[in-house]
């Protein structure tokens, strides 16, 4: 990847994850005093992690036999950093569906159709085991 593609996008997430990490600093009683510092590091440190867990190991600079020892600390971040912006796609998604930013119709209904297939808590192996289920009651039934 380029080092320039790869730093746009490292601002881009970058912002997006503080965004998301100061609003919910600012929450907690314990961060009242300084949320955006504490803000600031917990966004460098996932932006790091992202970048040592995902991005590195890809590079031919990281084949040098070199180890990170402090990887272990990043994980987590990296974690957190993953979950933060799969959240945001998935609200993106959910309010893309049920607000109607849709204008075509049957594209809409298609995506609509797609995420409760997806999503639904009644898949096709659930009513197999819920068909079984009141098979086995009618035949026990006198």
């Amino acid at each position: 990847m380029n080092d320039e593609m790869l730093l746009v996008v490292g601002v881009i997430l970058f912002v997006i994850l503080f965004i998301a990490i100061l609003k919910t600093v600012k929450c907690m009683p314990l961060f009242r005093e300084s949320p955006v510092v504490t803000a600031l590091v917990i966004t460098a440190l996932c932006i790091v992690a992202l970048h040592e867990v995902l991005v590195a190991p890809l590079s031919q600079k990281h084949t040098d036999g070199k180890k990170h020892d402090f990887l272990f600390i990043l994980i987590p971040y990296a974690a957190l950093a993953i979950s933060i912006l799969g959240i945001l796609l998935f609200m993106f998604l959910h309010k893309i569906l049920h607000i109607g930013c849709l204008k075509n119709v049957h594209i809409r209904a298609f995506i609509q159709k797609l995420w409760h297939n997806l999503f639904s808590v009644e898949n096709s192996f659930m009513r197999k085991s819920h068909d079984s289920d009141k098979i086995t009651k009618e035949k026990q039934l006198p």
